[in-house]
Order: structure tokens, then C-alpha cells, then sequence
């Protein structure tokens, strides 16, 4: 009879406020860990065609020798109040707080944190203002513009299955053999190694830049799996090659610390690993009884806490992918008369 390992990734996760639409990540709605120039008398010219406003593409046409200052508020009562610089956002380029008449003084650019996304999108709203401040360099006379900036969240997270050899993407219930059984004659006995299996997924994230993310999970198996090790832990790819970051059980099979992303790494590959070989105790799992596991995701979410919005782009709250180890064929042992 036919029996197959199957292993599902199912993520579940908590949709955001009532905030979350369609959205575009410019200086109006940037994304978390996004980077957005803003900028006043002047024109732009978008050299590279990449979208993005760099200062260089600024052209001046106000008054030579204005002075401009800039910050960004989150009082709404008194919008002169200035908010420092650090948690909610940081200064990519540009001077903050302080006069400044050179050197691009038209222009600021502010990179949005996970905690603005978070802060702007929580149940008690925190407003975000830019403000600039002009001041005439012939009269002294000064004028004041205010642009309300609104951190958006569209964390999505996309998962895949992926070939066992890692080659690409696998499909939907990829399937795979298990390894060819080796068999050896040692100290007067006939000995098989039942090799080992492992199972590759993908997961990328898309509306963050540069910000940490983590998820929780829960790891089970059943019986079927008696007889073998099972571990799971996540890591990169880079040329067909796996490398292993951290663990995402421990020696016991039992769920470990759940992972914190770092920044930057916005994809990252989960491996199960299916050990049949005989263990220490003398047992071994040849491989002819189902065997299931299943890896559950949850709380996906950003370093500021702001949940994930989609998985591969469903607008779901679950979500899942399976492989299959076809099993091998019952063998009997050799007769003879």
C-alpha cells in the first residue's frame, strides 16, 4: 500500500486595523524601514527613473540664501513642537531641527521606522507631520508649510515549497522518493542506512526595508515517525546551497526560541530533516509507514509589532503548503527453501 509523509507550513496571522487598504510606499504612505525625500521650492527631475526623489535631482527655485528648517511633528494642537529624531524615524539626508541655507536646505530626507508604522496604525493614532520652515534672508520674515505623513503597513510574506535539491521552486504538493537504502555487512550482520529527507520551504517578505521580523510556531509529528529524527531550522541560500542560521526546534524535537529575523534579510528558508538511519538506541524507521509533521506559523509580524497583511497575496488569515515523501514498498525479508 502507498503511504506518503506529508508536511504542511500553515501561517496564521492577525489582519491590522481598519487602516489597511491598497497602498502605495511614498513619502505620504511610506513602508516601514522605507526612505522618502521632501522638499520645498524647488522641481525635480527624475535622472535614474527610479521613482525615488534623490537631493542631487533637486532644483532650487526659491530665494538664494533662504534658510530652511525642518522637523516633523506629532503634536497637532502646536505643529512647531518637534519630535527628535530616532524612534519613529532617522535623517537619511539633510539637516534636522536647524537652520540650514546650503547645500540642499530645500530638501530633507527621512527614513520611517516600524514603530511610526506601528504608532500611526495603533488604536490611538499617532499623527505624523513634516514641517519646514522658511525664513527670508533679506527680510527676516518666515513662513511655515506642514504635509501629514501616514507610516502604512503592507508587510505581505510569501511562502513556497522548493525542489528538494533546491533547484527552484516546487510545486504545489511537491513530491520526493526517500533517499536510496545502503546496506552493509558489519561484525556478522546485514545493516541498512534508511538515509535522510529534507524539505525545503521559502519565506519572503515584501513592504519592509531594512527591519527585523519575527514569527512564532508550533512543531508536531505522530507516531509515524518512531524510529526517526526530526528537526527543523531555518537559514539562506546562496548558489543551490543551504546554510543553517538557527534552529527552530531543539535536540529534543521540541520547539525552541522562536527566531527574530534580522534586518535586511527578507528572505530566509525553512528545512525540515528527516533522519532514518539507525539511531543510537538500535531503532531505525525504514520508511514504509506513514509519517506526518506539521509546522505551524503564527504572529507573523515586524519589529515594531505590525502584523503581516497577506500571504502570497490571498488576503487570508491561513494558508498552506504541503510535500509528500512517498513511502518506500513494504518489503518482505528474503525467503529461501
Amino acid at each position: 500500500m502507498k503511504k506518503l509523509l506529508i508536511l504542511s507550513l500553515v501561517a496564521f496571522f492577525a489582519l491590522g486595523s481598519a487602516k489597511v487598504f491598497a497602498q502605495t510606499d511614498d513619502g505620504a504612505t511610506p513602508f516601514a524601514g522605507s526612505t522618502h525625500t521632501y522638499y520645498v521650492n524647488g522641481t525635480w527631475t527624475d535622472g535614474n527613473s527610479d521613482g525615488a526623489i534623490q537631493p542631487a535631482e533637486l532644483t532650487n527655485t526659491g530665494n538664494s540664501g533662504d534658510t530652511y528648517t525642518w522637523w516633523v511633528s506629532t503634536d497637532e494642537t502646536d505643529l512647531t513642537q518637534q519630535e527628535a529624531a530616532g524612534t519613529y524615524f532617522t535623517v537619511s539626508n539633510g539637516t534636522y531641527g536647524t537652520g540650514s541655507s546650503t547645500g540642499g536646505a530645500n530638501s530633507i530626507s527621512l527614513t520611517w521606522t516600524a514603530a511610526a508604522v506601528a504608532a500611526y496604525n495603533g488604536a490611538t493614532p499617532t499623527n505624523f507631520f513634516v514641517v519646514v520652515q522658511e525664513e527670508d534672508a533679506t527680510t527676516g520674515c518666515s513662513n511655515l508649510k506642514a504635509f501629514q505623513v501616514k507610516p502604512a503597513n503592507n508587510f505581505d510574506l510569501a511562502f513556497v515549497n522548493m525542489k528538494p535539491d533546491l533547484s527552484g521552486v516546487g510545486a504545489d504538493n511537491q513530491d520526493q522518493c526517500p533517499q536510496n537504502v545502503a546496506v552493509s555487512f558489519n561484525s556478522g550482520a546485514i545493516d541498512y542506512g534508511y538515509g535522510v529527507s529534507y524539505m525545503y520551504y521559502r519565506l519572503t517578505t515584501t513592504g519592509i526595508t531594512n527591519t527585523a521580523w519575527q514569527f512564532d510556531y508550533q512543531f508536531t509529528t505522530e507516531n509515524g515517525l518512531t524510529g526517526s529524527n526530526v528537526t527543523v531550522d531555518y537559514g539562506t541560500v546562496s548558489g543551490g546551497t543551504y546554510t543553517k542560521v538557527g534552529d527552530l526546534t531543539n535536540a529534543t524535537g521540541a520547539a525552541a526560541t522562536s527566531p527574530s529575523i534580522a534586518a535586511g534579510s527578507n528572505e530566509i528558508y525553512v528545512r525540515v530533516t528527516i533522519t532514518n538511519n539507525k539511531l543510537s538506541d538500535g531503532t531505525y524507521n525504514e520508511g514504509t509507514s506513514a509519517q506526518n509533521v506539521a509546522l505551524t506559523l503564527t504572529n507573523v509580524q515586524d519589529a515594531g509589532g505590525n502584523p503581516v497583511q497577506n500571504i502570497n497575496s490571498a488576503g487570508t488569515t491561513d494558508d498552506v503548503k504541503a510535500q509528500v515523501v512517498n513511502a518506500r514498498p513494504g518489503t518482505s525479508t528474503i525467503g529461501h527453501d
